[in-house]
């Protein structure tokens, strides 16, 4: 981090330091004149100070953790909280006991308006911007210091609340103008929103989880550590009870353990109102594995009665052909010859290979082997030699012009015969080893493997969830599809901006969002700004790939454990993540195959191989960014 940037630490926590130093000295000089309502402001403004300056300090450790001044000014900025709040504590309970004392609420609302009317414009609420753990501490201030004060007109209040929002919270209430009329409004509408008991513990129990790792022992690591899991459990306590806590923490991490759909499926029956019970979450996946039992057996047996029906036919047709004797099984159909069969007749072979065709559509036969009493999709038979596409190999066709065989097993060159001719009167083995060596093979084409990887992603409850990324070091922008964005439930940016891409390609993309992702396989973390966009790349791979002659060796850990199968990707990292990936280790599969790359989310699979895919799709994914006017008024779509 710049310089510049631990100066503006030290400012910071400076100036909350003397926000705290000058709240202790106004208690200390006028504790006798203070009113009920304004001490309980004071603290709460204290409370507020005091987090904002353990937030600083927590930052400045952690760049400068060798700096011997730290503990020091931690210490005296906590003896300075503590007296503080203890005499504070001490003169509100004081005052209490006066006010009970009074004999009319008419002096008591003197008390409070005189007091109100020459300290409470000091005051300085704090900032809100959305984050449900804070909220209830946002909204006690603001009630006590402004929405309680009758010097206030309403539209005064109404514009002070509005003015200290950000983020998601003030693009809660945008559609509000601020007027006497709609301040209730934005009053409610606010608190259905933000006072959520159940999502401000899914937050608080989300931070608790994602506290880092120490890989390093030293007094202010595990210092920041113990004060970030008292701070948690002080406002999870304030909620809950210790079962509260208990319930959520385990349904945390069983969540964290389960698929997406499962997932789904418990947060679509969650009731927002009451806090998380096991028990309910137990019941909804025990109805869910009912329901995915019922599904199992049902297609077991639909299993096994297509089996059952196929193994009869596979018994008619064999009693079949039994019965109607030689014939069908050594007797040639087109030449009534009983010495050999149809695919070893000369007279046959000589024929054009679409005449070759007609005749066996005429005949009945399976064009796979030649046979009767069966169709294609039902026959056992190996397939054609050459193409190894579901027929025989005297029907194969190649291309116009192309090389064929001949009848005596010779190559020539033809342009009015498409079909392969193979030497009737050789043997079956010798046939065979005449189609292995013509010259005329399958085409291989070289397809390539793009990286791609499995990482887990976080959504709208604190929760990661596991996605297929692309990789793509030629991009300078992250993507993510819309549907992947609605399903975790992340917040949209309206923006006015377009991409473009190969040959100036250009999309224009309406909104953007942000997330954290994170590696399967380690601590890396990573924050992403992505723009949506309804699909990223077709299916990938192009084709399945056979991998089992690779040689991959089996002690690494895959980025994708299961790249070689066509699947969807839902988001793309770019440059900005992809270098920073990077680790030493590289593994060359061979010629004409991929190499193995060592990354922080497991070793991706990229580069050129032989595809016996008759075609090839090309994603182009390289994504420039045209126009980067975000339209900054427009705030978080839901």
């Amino acid at each position: 981090m710049a310089e510049a940037d631990i100066e503006k630490l030290k400012t910071e926590r400076a100036s909350a330091k003397s926000s705290l130093t000058r709240i202790k000295n106004i208690v200390e000089n006028k504790k006798e004149s203070l009113s009920l309502p304004e001490l309980e402001c004071r603290l709460g403004i204290l409370e507020s100070y005091f987090k904002q300056l353990l937030s600083c300090q927590t930052s400045y450790e952690t760049l400068m953790p060798n700096d011997n001044t730290n503990i020091t000014y931690r210490s005296e900025c906590e003896e300075v909280y503590i007296s503080t709040k203890s005499l504070l504590t001490s003169l509100i309970s004081n005052k209490k006991q006066d006010l009970g004392s009074q004999s009319t609420e008419l002096n008591q609302s003197f008390i409070l308006k005189s007091t109100q009317a020459t300290n409470l414009h000091k005051i300085k609420l704090p900032r809100f911007d959305g984050k449900y753990s804070e909220y209830p501490n946002f909204i006690g201030i603001f009630n006590k210091s402004i929405h309680n004060n009758t010097n206030y007109e309403i539209i005064e209040k109404c514009n002070i609340l509005v003015s200290s929002l950000d983020g998601i919270a003030k693009n809660a209430v945008r559609e509000f103008r601020i007027s006497d009329e709609n301040y209730p409004k934005i009053l409610k509408h606010l608190n259905d929103r933000f006072n959520n008991k159940t999502l401000m513990f899914q937050e608080l129990i989300g931070e608790l989880f994602q506290l880092p790792k120490i890989t390093r022992a030293t007094a202010t690591n595990l210092r920041n550590m113990v004060d970030s899991v008292n701070a948690i459990l002080s406002s999870m306590l304030s909620i809950g009870s210790g079962e509260n806590i208990a319930n959520s923490m385990i349904i945390y991490v069983v969540m964290s353990k389960l698929d997406a759909e499962s997932q789904n499926k418990w947060e679509e029956t969650v009731d927002f109102s009451n806090l998380l019970s096991w028990q309910d979450c137990s019941k909804v996946l025990s109805k869910r594995c009912q329901f995915l039992e019922c599904k199992e057996v049902k297609q077991s047996s639909s299993l096994f009665a297509k089996f059952r029906n196929k193994s009869l036919s596979h018994n008619s047709t064999a009693l079949s052909v039994s019965q109607s004797g030689a014939r069908n099984l050594s007797s040639c159909l087109i030449c009534n010859d009983n010495s050999h069969t149809i695919y070893k007749c000369k007279t046959f072979s000589e024929l054009p290979v679409i005449t070759r065709f007609e005749k066996v559509k005429n005949l009945a036969l399976c064009i796979n082997c030649l046979n009767k009493g069966h169709s294609v999709k039902r026959c056992n038979s190996s397939k054609c030699r050459i193409c190894s596409a579901p027929h025989h190999t005297l029907l194969h066709r190649f291309g116009p012009n192309n090389t064929s065989s001949t009848a005596n097993g010779s190559v020539q060159q033809s342009s009015t015969s498409s079909f392969v001719t193979l030497n009737p009167s050789s043997p079956s083995n010798a046939l065979v080893s005449s189609v292995n060596n013509l010259p005329i093979s399958p085409v291989k084409n070289v397809s390539v493997i793009l990286a791609t990887a499995v990482v887990h992603i976080k959504n709208n409850h604190g929760l990661f969830q596991p996605v297929r990324a692309l990789l793509d070091s030629g991009s300078q922008l992250n993507f993510v599809t819309d549907r992947l964005a609605n399903h975790l439930g992340l917040k949209k940016q309206r923006i006015n901006t377009g991409i473009s891409g190969i040959a100036n390609t250009n999309v224009k993309i309406k909104f953007s969002t942000q997330s954290i992702i994170k590696s399967r396989i380690n601590d890396f973390t990573a924050p992403l700004d992505m723009f949506i966009l309804p699909s990223i790349a077709g299916i990938m791979p192009d084709s399945p790939i056979v991998i089992k002659d690779w040689n991959i060796p089996r002690n690494i850990e895959l980025a994708d454990p299961q790249f070689f199968i066509q699947q969807n990707v839902d988001i793309l990292i770019g440059a900005e993540v992809f270098f920073n990936i990077m680790s030493v280790g590289q593994i060359k599969l061979g010629s004409d195959m991929p190499l193995l790359q060592k990354t922080l989310f497991g070793w991706i699979v990229s580069g050129k191989y032989a595809s016996n895919s008759k075609s090839i799709n090309c994603n182009s994914l390289v994504a420039t960014l045209e126009n980067n006017e975000v339209n900054t008024d427009a705030n978080l779509h839901e």
